[in-house]
This record gives structure tokens, sequence and C-alpha cells, in this order.
């Protein structure tokens, strides 16, 4: 008994049974033919059972064209899944890309603004304490201006102390000189008094001068504690500035911190798209290739098919 091989759309091998091929039924019909004692309803009954055997034959080379047409089609469903997939991935890449370039520009701005606040936060301390050193530097010339005034003052003091001491010196001496060449009683008194008036002048003269150098160092210790005063609260001020740039650059670096999060997360997930695409692509490959061996035995088999058919 001899069999018809075909293929069912889910790959699996039918084997169909039949009597003979055509070449026996060939055979037989010359044989048959030369046989005298066959009647011409034998020879028409068998040229019949061959016209059917034929046209079961056309019946299975037409099943084997519809089911090689659904091959094809499955194929092309699947490049066209392959081509979609392609897309996606391209897409996929695209968005990345996209996500570098954000990324990129974003590092760049934020060192831009960390460039800038930098230089904004050197400049103003630089200002502010360049500031701060031209009063400084005034109030010291002022403080020092008066320390040569008060200086000049005491040495001036001084020496009209001297000159007093050596005036009333002088007085004394003449007084003495009066005394022993004077024999009036009168003339002694009014020149003692004289000299007493001269002393308690030239005392209260001494102690007004005196006294106007301690006034100077007083007016001077009060404006140097001012000017302290003013500067520390100065310097108070700009440490306030400076603890707040600080924060503002620690909170730009937090959000920094948290982009970069951000993104190693979008890669991490966009790596784990594109394998999972990947091996999607790869089975459908795989099964592309299968599918291309089984339309290539196909259509073997039916070449092999229309072969005998025309034996």
């Amino acid at each position: 008994m001899s069999h018809i091989t075909t293929f069912s759309e889910d790959g699996a091998t039918i084997m169909t049974p039949y009597e003979s091929s055509l070449s026996d039924f060939s055979a037989s019909t010359i044989e048959f033919t030369s046989d005298p004692n066959l009647t011409t309803q034998q020879l028409v009954t068998m040229i019949t059972g061959l016209g059917e055997r034929a046209d079961r034959q056309d019946a299975m080379i037409t099943a084997h064209e519809a089911l090689i047409a659904a091959q094809n089609e499955r194929l092309d469903q699947k490049d066209a899944s392959i081509i979609t997939l392609n897309e996606r991935v391209a897409q996929q890449e695209a968005i990345t890309s996209d996500l570098k370039a954000r990324d990129a520009h974003r590092e760049e701005k934020l060192q831009t603004l960390q460039e800038a606040l930098q230089s904004q936060r050197t400049s103003a301390s630089a200002q502010s304490f360049s500031a701060l050193l031209a009063n400084a530097s005034g109030g010291i010339e002022t403080l020092k201006k008066k320390a040569e005034l008060a200086a000049s003052t005491t040495d001036d003091l001084f020496l009209a102390a001297e000159k007093f001491e050596r005036e009333i010196a002088l007085l004394k001496t003449q007084t003495m000189v009066l005394q022993a060449s004077s024999d009036t009683a009168a003339t002694k008194t009014d020149l003692q008094q004289e000299v007493a008036r001269l002393e308690e002048h030239f005392k209260h003269r001494i102690d007004e001068e005196i006294e106007y150098p301690q006034i100077v160092r007083d007016k001077l210790s009060i404006d140097f504690a001012q000017m302290q005063t003013k500067y520390s609260e100065r310097i108070g001020a700009l440490s306030t500035k400076l603890s707040a740039l600080e924060g503002q650059q620690t909170r730009t670096r937090t959000g920094t911190v948290e982009i970069a999060g951000l993104h190693a997360g979008c890669i991490r997930h966009l790596h784990t798209e594109s394998t999972k695409i990947k091996h999607q692509l790869d089975d459908l490959t795989a099964k592309a290739v299968e599918g291309s061996k089984d339309v290539a035995e196909l259509k073997e088999k039916h070449e092999d098919l229309k072969a005998e058919t025309a034996v």
C-alpha cells in the first residue's frame, strides 16, 4: 500500500494511503490494453478510475498550494512583527538619546549655575570685605590722626608746664631778692600776695591743660568702641549671607543627586526593555528561520508531487 505525505498548518505530517501510483496505473493500462480478453466497459472503468485518481492528486496539490500560501502569510506576519519590533527598538534608542541629551544639557546648566553662584558669592564677599577694609582703614587713619593730635597736644602741654615752672622759679627768685633788699613789711606782703596769685593762676592753667588729654583719650576710646561694634555687626551680616549662599548651594547639590538618580533609573528601565525586545526579536527570528525551512520542505515536496503527476 502506497501513501501520499501532506502537512497540516502546525507542521504535523499526515500519511494518506492510496492503491497505486500513476506509473502503476499507466503500466496496468498498457497491460490491460494489450489483453484481447478485456471488454470496452472494463477499459472505460479503468480509465475512469485513473481520472478520479488524477483528480485526487490535483486536489492534494491544491491543498498543498493553499498550505504553502498560509505559511507564506504567516511568514509575512512574522516579518511585519519583526519590522514593528525594530521600529520600537529605534524609538527606545531615540528616547534614550533624547534623555542623554537632556541630561547633558541639565548638567551643563547646573555647572553654569554653580559657577555663577560661586562667582557671585566670591564677588559679593570681595566687595563687602573691600568696603569693610576701606572703612576700617579710614577709621584707623582717623584714630591715627587723633592720636597724633593728642600726642602733639600732650607734648605742647608738657612744654608749657616746664615753661610755667621756670616762670614760677624766676618769680620766687625775684621775690627772694626783693625780700632781701626791702625792709618794708608792706612791700614784702604785696610781693608774697603777688607770688601766691601767680602760683594759683599757673596751677589752674596747668590743671586745665593736663585734663584736656584725658578728655581726648576718653573720646577716642568711645569712637573706637563704636566703630568696633559697627564692624562686628557688618561681619555678622556677611556671615549670615554666606550661610544662606552655602545652604542654597547644598540644595542645588541635592537636586543634582536626585536628577542623577532619576537618569540612572531611566537608563536601567530602557536597558531592561531593550533586552526584552531583543530576546523577543531573537525568538521571532528563530521561528522565522524554522518557518522558512518548513516552507522550503513544502515547496520541495510540492515540486516532487508535480513531477510525479507529470509522469
